[in-house]
């Protein structure tokens, strides 16, 4: 069954209609999968003061003025470690055959990019709230589409260094642009391999670190990386892909890769990675 419950006069808020449509689609298909396509599904809006939360995708403080769209199904729940991990691109509780993963990634980048939040509510076996929290128009300004050349750190992080982010996949640079500027880092994301490495060869001394995917157009992230190496010997790269079978460890390590990473990332090691090799710069 599926109720839907909206306050009237609700604010305006600035967002692509089509896209509020993927993400509240997203997270229905999501609630109607866990329920296994039984069980009770609720769709809200109405407008909420400032959660005393942190976002569960960015683990940034929510604070502003909300139109909240909640999602709430009473399927077998989340437990906390899951909700960690869960807008994590690759990540995903599904079976092989029914997913990708991307789903709560996509969700995370869309409602990122329009300065929103995801606030997760879920006890096993109680069922899953989604709230997502919409800036009321006027009141904050959105992050946009654009790639950003050089992106501040976040106020509040642990680490200090700048990082290049090679994926060409927006919504996994965006994430990981978004998670490592959170741990106090300045990064600066590609999408094109290719324009990655023209940058780093003409300003080698503007990066500490480069985090690239494997595989991409034009130029692999291995040949990425050899290139820079030859050009400039010790740099930190690390490196992560989906297909384990194309690059592996040891042919990794023997290329100069500092470390390699299998998808879905391993988000606690890469903080330590990130951290043993700044504090050694």
């Amino acid at each position: 069954s599926i109720e839907t419950v909206f306050e009237p006069d609700l604010p305006k808020i600035d967002f692509d209609p089509v896209q509020l449509e993927q993400v509240l689609v997203n997270l229905c298909i999501n609630a109607r999968d866990a329920m296994d396509g039984n069980g009770s599904l609720r769709v809200s809006a109405r407008q909420t003061p400032p959660p005393v939360a942190n976002c569960s995708s960015c683990h940034q403080p929510v604070e502003g003025t909300y139109v909240e769209f909640d999602v709430i199904d009473d399927g077998p729940g989340l437990s906390e470690a899951l909700i960690e991990r869960i807008f994590e691109p690759f990540f995903s509780t599904k079976e092989a055959t029914k997913g990708s993963g991307m789903g709560l990634s996509s969700v995370h980048g869309i409602v990122h990019e329009h300065g929103g939040h995801l606030v997760v509510e879920s006890t096993p076996g109680e069922g899953a709230c989604f709230r997502v929290l919409l800036p009321v128009a006027g009141t904050t300004r959105s992050v946009g589409n654009d790639m950003h050349d050089d992106s501040e750190a976040l106020p509040g992080g642990e680490l200090e260094g700048r990082v290049m982010i090679v994926d060409d996949n927006l919504e996994v640079a965006e994430f990981l642009d978004e998670l490592l500027r959170g741990w106090g880092l300045a990064t600066r994301p590609f999408i094109s391999g290719r324009a990655a490495l023209d940058s780093f060869l003409h300003a080698p001394s503007e990066y500490d670190v480069v985090i690239s995917d494997q595989t991409m157009p034009e130029i692999t992230g291995m040949e990425l990386a050899r290139t820079i190496l030859a050009e400039h010997p010790g740099t930190p790269i690390i490196l992560h892909t989906g297909y384990s079978e194309a690059v592996t460890e040891p042919s990794a390590l023997e290329a100069g890769i500092h470390a390699l990473f299998a998808k879905p990332l391993d988000i606690p090691r890469l903080k330590s990675v990130l951290e043993a090799i700044l504090s050694s710069a």
